[in-house]
């Protein structure tokens, strides 16, 4: 079975025409995770029903209507990013926080993970040796820029630099406040070749040994659903954005469809220049249509839609003419406002509009 056929069959055991009052999540932009905590910490808490997830503003008004599907999307990308994770997107590692530790919040991220893909978000790209670690896999070989902590890289930077076996005591020496937190008290250095193995064994005890029980408790959390991991997945290109949405076009001939016809050529036209044109980019346009910055392993639940916002006839005749974009998350439909012509302004206001929100 592939990933998404694994991800429908524990999508089908959700319940979806129930959500208890316990699976009601209330969202603070601000501070994602302790939001969601409040949630997944209760008692009757249950990751098998349908979620409620609504963002607050600052007067702790809900913000926005019914979660069909784009709050639910957003709350899960925003949840990715808040984790207690650290390292470059795609390479994730768990950070060290011994309260989040000791107060097991290691495995109610892990919960959320398991939670938010398989309700249809995207989970943490986790480094090669976090994904290793889960899986019980052989580690692959540690470098330096593993240990995060910048001033124990730096002692042992400085320990693999020693040109002789004194330069290497005195080094280890002005570590030993590190070592001994570390539980290596007993090192002992009789020829160069033992330096690069007392820098990996310090970086592996760092890495490794002092991560032991928030990466059991991830797993505990991650095994929610059951086993499950996702490959890591690839921003969406200008290319993904035209396949993936079905365009609703008027009847055949008419004016109206011309007027659509070059729309929507003019807007993968557009798209194709951001995917080259920093600090706008697809991913950017992507989540303003959809509430996610990637498709989720799971799809979405309903086809991703463009349609067009064409001037109001009968009594609504008289309305001004709409110039921006629109988009429904919920329903995955992108609205767009018509061009007949690809020029500076067509391209300008999208990326006011894109700056300013």
């Amino acid at each position: 079975m592939n990933i998404s056929a694994i991800l429908r069959t524990l999508w089908s055991r959700v319940d979806q025409d129930h959500c208890p009052i316990a699976n009601m999540i209330n969202v603070h932009r601000g501070n994602v995770l302790n939001s969601s905590l409040y949630a997944f910490q209760r008692k009757n808490f249950n990751a098998g029903a349908k979620m409620d997830v609504a963002f607050v503003d600052v007067e702790s008004k809900a913000e926005g209507a019914v979660d069909q599907g784009g709050p639910s999307r957003e709350y899960y990308r925003l949840l990715r990013d808040s984790a207690i994770f650290e390292g470059p997107e795609g390479a994730k590692w768990l950070s060290l926080d011994v309260h989040a530790s000791h107060e097991g919040l290691y495995g109610t991220i892990g919960k959320m993970i398991s939670v938010c893909v398989v309700h249809g978000g995207v989970g943490p790209h986790f480094s090669e040796r976090l994904f290793a670690a889960v899986c019980g896999n052989p580690a692959p070989p540690l470098s330096l820029e593993e240990v995060s902590h910048t001033t124990l890289r730096a002692h042992l930077e400085n320990i693999k630099k020693a040109e002789d076996l004194s330069e290497v005591k005195n080094k280890l020496e002005e570590s030993v406040d590190w070592l001994s937190l570390l539980g290596l008290t007993r090192i002992v250095v009789k020829t160069m070749e033992d330096r690069d193995g007392v820098v990996e064994l310090v970086a592996q005890q760092f890495v490794h040994g002092s991560m032991q029980v928030a990466l059991e408790q991830l797993k505990y959390g991650l095994n929610s659903f059951g086993p499950l991991f996702v490959d890591s997945i690839k921003p969406p290109t200008a290319r993904d954005l035209r396949d993936l949405f079905t365009v609703t076009y008027s009847i055949p001939c008419g004016n109206r469809r011309c007027l659509e016809n070059d729309t929507i050529c003019h807007w993968f036209n557009w798209l194709a220049e951001v995917q080259e044109c920093p600090p706008l980019t697809v991913v950017m346009v992507f989540e303003f249509a959809t509430g996610a910055t990637v498709v989720p392993p799971l799809g979405f639940e309903d086809t991703a839609t463009i349609e067009f916002l064409h001037k109001a006839r009968g009594r609504l005749a008289g309305q001004q003419k709409k110039t921006y974009p629109e988009a429904n998350t919920c329903a995955v439909t992108l609205r767009l406002p018509l061009h007949s012509t690809y020029n500076t302004t067509f391209r300008c206001w999208i990326k006011t509009y894109f700056y300013d929100t």
